[in-house]
C-alpha cells in the first residue's frame, strides 16, 4: 500500500520548504539539475516509511548526517495523506473524508510526535457528534465535547497505525548498475544476476510462477532489441554468462553493448519481486531515447509496481505530454531545484510548467522536437482516426514513443515542400528539415472520380516519390470517407434508426446532417466539432471494414513506423 501523498521536510539537502510529489501515481518522475537533491527524495521516502512503521513505539533515531544541514533545529518532518482503512469503524468517516492528513515530526531525542490536520473539532463538531452516535449507538447526552474529541483523536491514531503497518518499503535501484558474478546473493544492482535468471527460468517446485517472470523478461527483451520471434536467453547456474541466441547464432550478452546490460538488470529487478514501490535512479543511463520511453511504458503497462524515478532525460520527461493522453493519469512529474537554501520541489502541472522545468535542467527545444518520425496530417481529427486504425492493426507501436503527429493546416500545405537534397524551392518550407522520417497524408478533396487534384498537392506527391517519402492522397474526398457507414450509424442513432450513407466523394457534414434530420433526431453537423465527434466514432470502428485502399495504405504506414524504430516487420 502507498499513501495518497507524501511531503518531506528537513532531510539531507531537502530544506524547510520541503518536497511535494503531488498525488502519487503509477510512475512519479523527479527531474532537476545535478546536486538538486533527486536521490535524496528517494532516500527521504525510505526514511519516511521507516518512521511510519515505528509509530507504535513512538521513537526513531535519525542519523545526524540525514538531518538538514546536520542541524537539530530542523527536525525531520513528513506530511502524509492516507485513505480510510476498509474496516467498519471508518465506513461513516469515509463518507465525509476521502483522506486524512497527518503531520509527523521526529525530534532530536528520537521522539515521534504527530497530529492530524484534516479534522477540526470546532469546524466539524456536527460530524463528530453524528459519528459518535453511529459508532456508540447513542447521542452524546451528558458527555463533554472534549471526551468525544479525545475519542476521535484515538480513532485517528488507530487509523494512522493501521495504514502505516501496511506500507510498502521502497526498493532502490541505484544509478550504478553492472552484471557481476560474486559469491553472495542476488542484489538489485546486478550482482549475481545470472544465477537469479537461471532460478527464474528453472524454478523449484512450489515457485512455478517464477518461470512466467522469466518469460516476461525474455519477451520484452526480445521486443525492445528487435530480435526474432524464436530468439531466447540462455542462463545456467554453472555459467556466469548470459547468452542470447538469435536466428541460430549464439552470442554472449557483452556482444550487444552496455545498454543491453542495463536493460536486463532493470527488467530483472522490477519483475523479480512485484507489488512493490521501486526507486529507480537515472534509468536512461546507456539507453537510447526510444528504449528509454519503451522501458517506462513497460513499467506502467506491464508491471504491478509503483515507481519513483529520478532522471535528466528529456525523452522521459516529455512522455506524459506526447501521444496518448492516458499517460497523464499514470505519470506525475516533480521539478526539484536547490538555490542554496535547500532542495524544494513542486508538481509540474500544465504545459508552461513543463517548459519551465525543461529549461531549468538545460534541455533545448530540439532535444524534445526530434521525434523518431512524424505523420503529417491536416488536422487533429485525422490523428484520432489514424491512431485507431494503427492500434487495430499493430498494438505494439504507440504514439509518443514510436511516432508523433504534426498538423499542416489545409491549404497551408501549399507553402511546404518535401526535398531530401539541397534543391529547395525559394520561399517554401522543407518539411524534411524538421524530421527526415516523415509520412504526409493529404485529403484529395475530389467531388467526383475524375476531378483534378490541386497542383500543390500533386507537387508534394511528386517530391515525396523522388525523396523516398510516403505520401498518401486519400482515395475518397477526405479521411472521413474511409470511415464505414455502420460506425457513424452506431454513434448517432440512439433510439432511432439512422440511415447514414456516405459515398466516396461526398461530404460527411452534409450527409450526417441529412441522416439525423430524416430520422427525427437533432441535426448533427460534423464540422461544428470534428474532434469531439471523431473520438466518439472511433469507438465503433473495427477491422471488419476497410474501404478503398485503406488496408494497403495502413500496411505501408505501419511498415514505415517499424523501420524508423528498427522494429521487425510484421
Amino acid at each position: 500500500m502507498l499513501p495518497n501523498q507524501l511531503k518531506i521536510y528537513n532531510f539531507r539537502s531537502i530544506g524547510p520548504e520541503g518536497v511535494d510529489l503531488g498525488k502519487l501515481k503509477k510512475a512519479n518522475i523527479i527531474i532537476g539539475r545535478n546536486n538538486s537533491g533527486k536521490s535524496n527524495v528517494i532516500r527521504g521516502w525510505s526514511t519516511a516509511i521507516d518512521v511510519l512503521k515505528r509509530l507504535a513505539g513512538h521513537r526513531y533515531e535519525i542519523d545526524p548526517l540525514d538531518r538538514y544541514r546536520r542541524d537539530s533545529k530542523h527536525p525531520f518532518r513528513i506530511v502524509v495523506d492516507f485513505s480510510p482503512p476498509e474496516i467498519d469503524t471508518y465506513k461513516y468517516f469515509k463518507q465525509y473524508f476521502d483522506t486524512m492528513t497527518f503531520d509527523i515530526t521526529v525530534h532530536e531525542n528520537g521522539d515521534i510526535k504527530w497530529e492530524q490536520t484534516t479534522l477540526d473539532p470546532k469546524r466539524d463538531k456536527d460530524f463528530i457528534e453524528s459519528w459518535w452516535k453511529v459508532n456508540h449507538g447513542f447521542t452524546s447526552g451528558m458527555l463533554y465535547p472534549d471526551q468525544m474529541i479525545r475519542d476521535m483523536m484515538e480513532r485517528a491514531r488507530e487509523y494512522l497505525l493501521i495504514r502505516s503497518q501496511d506500507l510498502s518499503r521502497i526498493i532502490v535501484i541505484p544509478e550504478f548498475r553492472q552484471i557481476r558474478d560474486t559469491a553472495g546473493e542476488y542484489k538489485i544492482n546486478g550482482e549475481n544476476l545470472v544465477l537469479t535468471l537461471a532460478r527464474l527460468k528453472n524454478p523449484v517446485i512450489g515457485k512455478d510462477d517464477d518461470i512466467l517472470k522469466f518469460r516476461k523478461i525474455e519477451s520484452f527483451f526480445k521486443r525492445l532489441l528487435s530480435l526474432s520471434d524464436d530468439a531466447h536467453i540462455e542462463v545456467s547456474t554453472e555459467n556466469p554468462t548470459i547468452i542470447v541466441e538469435n536466428k541460430g547464432i549464439r552470442l554472449p550478452i557483452d556482444y550487444y553493448g552496455t545498454g543491453v546490460h542495463q536493460l536486463i538488470i532493470l527488467l530483472t529487478a522490477v519483475l523479480s519481486s512485484e507489488g512493490n514501490l521501486y526507486g529507480i535512479e537515472e534509468p536512461e543511463i546507456h539507453l537510447h531515447s526510444n528504449l528509454q520511453k519503451s522501458f517506462i511504458d513497460f513499467l506502467i503497462k506491464e508491471t504491478n509496481n509503483n515507481y519513483i524515478i529520478t532522471t535528466h532525460s528529456p525523452s522521459i520527461i516529455n512522455m506524459p505530454f506526447t501521444g496518448n493522453s492516458p499517460l497523464q493519469e499514470l505519470i506525475s512529474l516533480t521539478s526539484l531545484i536547490n538555490e542554496g537554501d535547500g532542495s524544494k520541489g513542486r508538481p509540474i502541472v500544465g504545459s508552461q510548467a513543463v517548459l519551465d522545468a525543461i529549461n531549468d535542467i538545460g534541455v533545448s527545444a530540439s532535444d524534445l522536437l526530434q521525434s523518431t518520425g512524424i505523420i503529417w496530417v491536416e488536422g487533429p481529427s485525422d490523428r484520432v482516426y489514424l491512431n485507431k486504425w494503427i492500434s487495430l492493426r499493430d498494438a505494439e507501436i504507440i504514439e509518443g514513443i514510436h511516432y508523433h503527429f504534426m498538423y499542416y493546416g489545409g491549404r497551408l500545405l501549399s507553402h511546404y515542400q518535401i526535398s531530401a537534397d539541397d534543391g529547395e524551392l525559394e520561399g517554401l518550407i522543407n518539411l524534411l528539415r524538421i524530421n527526415r522520417n516523415s509520412i504526409i497524408i493529404i485529403d484529395s478533396d475530389k467531388d467526383k472520380f475524375d476531378s483534378v487534384i490541386l497542383n500543390f498537392k500533386t507537387r508534394i506527391l511528386e517530391q515525396a516519390e523522388i525523396s523516398g517519402i510516403t505520401c498518401w492522397i486519400t482515395a475518397g474526398r477526405e479521411i472521413e470517407n474511409y470511415v464505414h457507414n455502420d460506425a457513424i450509424n452506431k454513434t448517432f442513432q440512439g433510439s432511432k434508426v439512422l440511415d447514414y450513407q456516405l459515398g466516396q466523394f461526398e461530404k460527411i457534414d452534409e450527409k450526417l446532417a441529412e441522416a439525423t434530420s430524416n430520422a427525427g433526431l437533432r441535426e448533427r453537423h460534423y464540422e461544428s466539432d470534428k474532434v469531439k465527434y471523431s473520438r466518439r466514432i472511433v469507438d465503433h470502428i473495427t477491422l471488419d471494414h476497410a474501404p478503398y485502399d485503406l488496408s494497403s495504405r495502413m500496411q505501408s504506414l505501419i511498415a514505415s513506423i517499424r523501420r524508423w524504430n528498427s522494429l521487425p516487420t510484421k
